[in-house]
């Protein structure tokens, strides 16, 4: 969700979370915790760096089957990163394809 208009310079100039809260609920809207973080101007993992990785090969109980080689990617956000990993490399490692190997890809923040 975003905010637009009136509405958004009124929760811009709030000064506490409870008041920003208490504006979006007049107008409406109810939010989560987390998603009024997002739209007032808090934190959103949405807009920090993340690193596309090779994540090797995990048994469901966490075991490492085959540990992953040393690719990484650095992206400035999540939808870059997310974007690269899932439409141009498939989620397929671009390093270990050249060996015939099909590591997965995984994505973290950093």
């Amino acid at each position: 969700m975003k905010l637009t208009g009136n509405l958004k310079k009124q929760v811009e100039k709030a000064e506490s979370k409870q008041e920003k809260k208490s504006l979006i609920e007049n107008a409406g809207m109810l939010l989560s915790d987390d998603e009024l973080e997002n739209v007032a101007g808090g934190k959103s993992n949405l807009y920090t760096p993340h690193e596309i990785y090779c994540a090797g090969v995990v048994a469901d109980n966490g075991k490492v089957i085959t540990p992953g080689c040393d690719f990484k990617e650095t992206h400035p956000s999540y939808e870059n990163a997310i974007q690269k990993m899932t439409k141009i490399y498939k989620n397929t490692c671009p390093k270990c394809i050249t060996k015939g190997i099909k590591h997965p890809l995984d994505l973290r923040e950093i």
